[in-house]
């Protein structure tokens, strides 16, 4: 992924200064936690079912090898949950925004960049069907998920073929979480 990707698609988008906690879903090797270390962050958690065991970073970044739904339940909320490139991939993506809802402090920030599918789509762009992506995000998708999940809109940036949302608790969710997709 690398650091032009984060730097544009992610510290681009955060005020990380803002933030003390956060967590990763879906961190792979930890890259972007390492980046928020270096920047002042100091309680991180990188959530991915692909890591072989729950381990503490010599960084001190805490790993789980989890799937993220409803049911996970973190020791404290935290500030920041973020997320890049792994919502499309999410068959229960409702369990995902609950898990978010419950875990994310009151003023604290959901963060997450997905491909934008409306713009694959006016293209005509083969690659929407072929990147085992269980979601195609649209603006509109994205603003009716949020809302039924108890989120506010911050911002939504349209980035290359992506779209960056940022997103903050305003309510009560309106859809129940066991349902599948946007």
């Amino acid at each position: 992924w690398g650091r032009e990707r984060a730097d544009a698609l992610f510290f681009r988008e955060i005020d990380v200064s803002r933030h003390r906690s956060a967590i990763e879903i879906g961190c792979g090797d930890g890259y972007l936690l390492r980046q928020l270390k270096d920047r002042g962050l100091t309680a991180l958690t990188g959530i991915e079912p692909s890591s072989n065991t729950d381990r503490a970073d010599p960084d001190g970044i805490t790993f789980i090898n989890a799937f993220v739904d409803e049911h996970l339940q973190m020791a404290a909320p935290v500030d920041l949950i973020y997320s890049v490139a792994v919502f499309e991939h999410i068959e229960n993506i409702n369990g995902v925004l609950a898990f978010c809802r419950n875990n994310l402090k009151p003023d604290g920030e959901l963060f997450f960049v997905v491909p934008n599918g409306q713009r694959q789509l006016e293209r005509a762009d083969p690659a929407l069907f072929v990147h085992q992506h269980v979601h195609h995000f649209t603006e509109h998708s994205v603003r009716r998920l949020l809302s039924a999940h108890g989120f506010s809109l911050n911002t939504l940036a349209h980035r290359d073929d992506v779209l960056c949302v940022s997103a903050s608790l305003s309510g009560d969710p309106t859809v129940p979480s066991s349902s599948s997709g946007p």
